[in-house]
């Protein structure tokens, strides 16, 4: 058997795609098999160090077991159902559930989900939008976790009074907030936006940087408050929900949404606080706290039991399939064509 991560080609690369390429290269250094299916052959990203598995139509096999993005749920499940093909579908943003082209209406989405034999979640928050969805569903709910490279994303003590955001998500908010901060801040403090750079260069803005400032929109997870965190920046702004599992003090700051004036305010208070002192050793226990919840080790282990449950779920779900049904899938016309 093997797993065949169906995704997307999204023009800049995403957390949930850098998700989808971990999960498929430990994977195989597990010893499991995992690959990768673009909606465009030769696709790739240049970020990350081991390159999975990229399939392209012709090398889908009869046992593959396909995983799927719920953004593409309600379009590619009845073909997996008409051609009786197992897969699971992989929640990374539970605010996504409705998102489907004009093509497909919400029973086409409830048809994917009610067909699903493993619903996959990336956060505590997604899994209870889906058990608010789908109630009947909650046995096929299978929390995963990811993990952030801490050779990457880690404190440095020479720090700089360095203020970074990214601008990608709730810009009309950044804009405001940016605008107004460089009026209220000293002069020998710097803000930063990080947008168009490698996660390399991500990375040494982040180990630099003191404050991170969150625009979070609906995440499932949102990673670059982590990612900021875990480089011992203090962080301060929107959790977008699903942040709620690790947005605590003493390494992060909540601001309520569109409280432009109460954002500033956080953000000076801990500016004359680090023009005191460094503060970094107040951070280091939630520091460690984020590098066990989302190490190689957790995420690891989650894969593991992801593999098992499939394993177990197609033995109770196709040792009764009449598999003449079945159409070979090197005989048939392009599978990713008619996926994509």
């Amino acid at each position: 058997m093997r797993l065949v991560y169906c995704c997307n080609n999204p023009r800049k690369p995403s957390g949930g795609v850098y998700v989808i390429y971990r999960h498929v290269i430990e994977l195989n250094r597990m010893g499991f098999k995992a690959a990768i299916l673009h909606s465009k052959t030769g696709y790739t990203y240049q970020w990350v160090s081991d390159r999975p598995a990229l399939l392209k139509d012709r090398d889908l096999k009869q046992d593959d077991y396909f995983i799927i993005p719920e953004i593409q749920a309600a379009k590619l499940a009845p073909i997996f159902v008409s051609h009786s093909l197992p897969y699971a579908i992989f929640v990374q943003n539970g605010y996504y559930l409705s998102q489907c082209s004009r093509l497909f209406s919400e029973k086409d989405i409830d048809f994917a989900y009610q067909n699903a034999h493993l619903i996959l979640s990336i956060s505590e928050d997604t899994s209870h939008i889906l058990m608010l969805n789908y109630p009947q569903l909650s046995n096929r709910i299978l929390r995963l976790y990811c993990s952030i490279d801490v050779t990457q994303f880690h404190p440095n003590d020479r720090k700089e009074n360095l203020i970074c955001y990214m601008p990608r998500k709730n810009y009309q908010h950044a804009k405001a907030l940016i605008f107004s901060l460089k009026k209220k801040i000293p002069s020998h403090w710097r803000i930063i936006s990080i947008e168009d750079v490698s996660r390399v260069n991500v990375a040494e803005t982040l180990r630099k940087s003191r404050i991170f400032l969150s625009f979070s929109d609906l995440e499932g997870l949102g990673l670059p408050p982590i990612e900021a965190a875990l480089s011992g920046n203090y962080v301060i702004g929107y959790y977008g929900n699903g942040g709620l599992e690790y947005w605590h003090v003493p390494n992060f700051e909540s601001v309520s949404v569109g409280d432009i004036s109460g954002f500033i305010e956080k953000i000076q208070r801990r500016v004359a606080m680090l023009d005191q002192s460094i503060l970094l050793d107040e951070l280091k226990p939630g520091i460690f706290k984020l590098q066990n919840e989302y190490s190689l080790e957790n995420e690891k282990k989650h894969l593991s039991h992801l593999v098992k449950q499939i394993e177990q779920t197609k033995l109770t779900n196709f040792e009764k399939t009449d598999h003449s049904l079945s159409i070979k899938l090197q005989k048939r016309r392009g599978l990713a064509r008619l996926f994509w």
